[in-house]
């Protein structure tokens, strides 16, 4: 009985550990996104400067 109580807490703490992580995740995603977006931008704006 204790050790299924005690898997079940470590599955709920994988389950938490993990959504934090895909979290942080998605959040670098969404980071480095930005920063591929603003270089396009700036490409592009140096490509049109050139023209």
């Amino acid at each position: 009985y204790i050790r299924g109580t005690i898997l079940h807490l470590l599955d709920e703490i994988y389950t938490k550990l993990s959504l934090i992580n895909i979290r942080k995740v998605t959040r670098k995603c969404n980071l480095i996104n930005l920063h591929l977006d603003s270089l396009d931008r700036n490409q592009f704006s140096l490509v049109i400067d050139h023209d």
